[in-house]
Order: C-alpha cells, then sequence, then structure tokens
C-alpha cells in the first residue's frame, strides 16, 4: 500500500530493511502448578540446550534467561557467507523465600521444568505462664 507522503520513501526502506534482516522475536510461554509440597514451572524454550539456559534467585524472584547464537558458513563459493541467528529471552517469577538449594530442573523435548519445594512453615510455639 502506497502512501501518498514525503515519508513514505523511508516507510518504505523501513520494510525492506525488515525483509532483508527479519528480527527473531521469541516468547517464554509457561505454566506454573501447584501442590501441597511444591510449585512446578513449565517453560517452553524450543530450540535452546540445557548448556545456553541460566535460573538464579535473587531478591524472592526466580529468573531464567536463555541466550543462542548460531553461525553458518558457506564454503560452495569463492566467498565465505555468515548468517547469523541469534535469540534470547528473559523472565522472572516472583517466588517468595524459598530455600535456593532444594530447587531442581531439568530439560526435556523444549521443556524446562523448573521443581520448586514449598518451605515449610513453623508455627512458634505457645509462651505459657504458669499461674502459681
Amino acid at each position: 500500500m502506497r502512501k501518498n507522503n514525503a515519508l513514505s520513501i523511508f516507510d518504505e526502506m523501513d520494510e525492506m530493511f525488515e525483509d532483508l534482516f527479519p528480527v527473531k522475536q521469541t516468547q517464554m510461554r509457561s505454566d506454573i502448578k501447584e501442590s501441597d509440597e511444591d510449585y512446578q514451572i513449565d517453560i517452553e524454550l524450543p530450540g535452546f540446550d540445557k548448556k545456553e539456559i541460566n535460573i538464579s534467585y535473587d531478591d524472592k524472584y526466580l529468573t531464567v534467561s536463555a541466550c543462542h547464537k548460531e553461525e553458518k558458513e558457506d564454503k560452495h563459493h569463492k566467498y565465505v557467507s555468515k548468517e547469523r541467528n541469534y535469540s534470547s529471552v528473559k523472565r522472572s517469577y516472583y517466588v517468595g523465600d524459598i530455600d535456593y538449594n532444594t530447587i531442581k530442573a531439568k530439560m526435556d523435548k523444549g521443556v524446562l521444568e523448573i521443581l520448586i519445594p514449598k518451605k515449610a512453615i513453623t508455627l512458634p510455639e505457645e509462651n505459657r505462664i504458669l499461674i502459681e
């Protein structure tokens, strides 16, 4: 669709640039389940290897980030052509006070499963004063 204004040439150049150099946007979709003993977060990370994923805990937030960089070379010609594929995602989940050392994670078929045991709640003992 052509526009009849002076900025249309810039719009056309932007569209041409986006066609030549598409930006890959990846979303981090997740499901969160709760049981009496724990929370389970299942996160879709297709195309990522477990070595490319980082899980950290800071100030009651669990953060999952993943970064993938791929380079391909075509040496069938007299020149070398490089095509780069880079994708990066990051998401934080509020988990409250947890014991970070008890978290378990595994990767299976593009899905990262994080198991977060609930922290046992200890109620204070009743302070009772005996009457003489």
